[in-house]
């Protein structure tokens, strides 16, 4: 049985682990290693953000357009602002279950070759999300400041 489990390929697997901790790291949240000052820094931003954006709503009260706008912005913000407050508040469990589900990733603690299978197929599904997901936001946000700075252009090129 043990010649028969070798061939499952782990690649995947552990790729989910090293996206994970890279992305959570450039914000200071990865549980198994918290760092406070990037953590404090992304969580300032984003509150200041926030609250900029609440605050711009009185400006546009009128207008209709420019408050779907606002509020969508700030949604995506908001969104990402609590994610990191629940990360970093519960990073004892999260540390906890990282540490006991990487005893999961060895072959041999499975009894058969179907939950191996089982257990690589789901981590397989799990790293073309993860990696979908990071293509996409990094073209939105690529996308998003961009925007801002073709329009700048455009006003540079009336004055």
């Amino acid at each position: 049985m043990e010649a028969d489990l070798k061939p499952v390929d782990l690649s995947d697997s552990i790729k989910v682990f090293t996206w994970n901790r890279r992305c959570l790291s450039i914000v200071g949240i990865w549980p198994l290693k918290v760092y406070d000052p990037i953590f404090l820094f992304s969580f300032v931003y984003l509150a200041v953000h926030c609250v900029f954006g609440i605050l711009d709503l009185t400006n546009y009260s009128k207008n209709f357009d420019l408050i779907v706008v606002n509020i969508t912005e700030n949604m995506v913000m908001l969104n990402a602002l609590i994610k990191m407050s629940i990360c970093r508040f519960h990073r004892d469990s999260l540390a906890q279950f990282l540490i006991k589900i990487r005893k999961d990733f060895k072959v041999e603690s499975y009894k058969s070759r179907e939950e191996i299978l089982t257990f690589f197929g789901y981590n397989r599904l799990s790293y073309l999300f993860s990696v979908t997901s990071l293509s996409f936001m990094s073209f939105i946000s690529i996308i998003y400041f961009l925007r801002s700075l073709v329009a700048n252009v455009q006003m540079g090129n009336y004055i």
